[in-house]
């Protein structure tokens, strides 16, 4: 099976986003999966990645790159599975958009909204 996994965060061992990244990453692979990383930036070697291109910033946002460059990458690609590590806004917008892939997407730091009372609030 073919997968892509969104990897805007990077792969860094040590960082929430990167480290969950590389732990999907490789554990895919172990699992004898066809893993590609869909990125903005250039990544390690190790990793079989995709670089998407970069459009002239709006406002300074990403915008056509994190939209419609993000899309048309992933689309050529043609992966099973999709996997949004990220859910990064613009791209996000993505999950609306026609594709032959199925689309997963990972939300993150719910705790705020589901467990409020085991947060740190600040004493006045």
């Amino acid at each position: 099976m073919k997968i892509a996994l969104m990897g805007f965060a990077g792969t860094n061992k040590e960082w929430s986003l990167g480290r969950l990244t590389f732990l999907f990453y490789k554990g895919l692979k172990e699992l004898g999966e066809d893993v590609y990383l869909i990125s903005k930036y250039p990544l390690n070697r190790e990793f079989r990645f995709v670089e998407i291109k970069k459009f002239p910033k709006i406002l300074g946002k990403d915008i056509l790159t994190d939209i419609f460059s993000h899309y048309f990458t992933v689309r050529k690609l043609n992966p099973n599975i999709y996997h949004f590590i990220y859910p990064y806004v613009s791209a996000t917008i993505m999950l609306y958009f026609p594709a032959k892939y199925k689309k997963l997407l990972t939300i993150h730091d719910l705790k705020p909204l589901a467990l409020p009372e085991f947060m740190n609030k600040r004493k006045n």
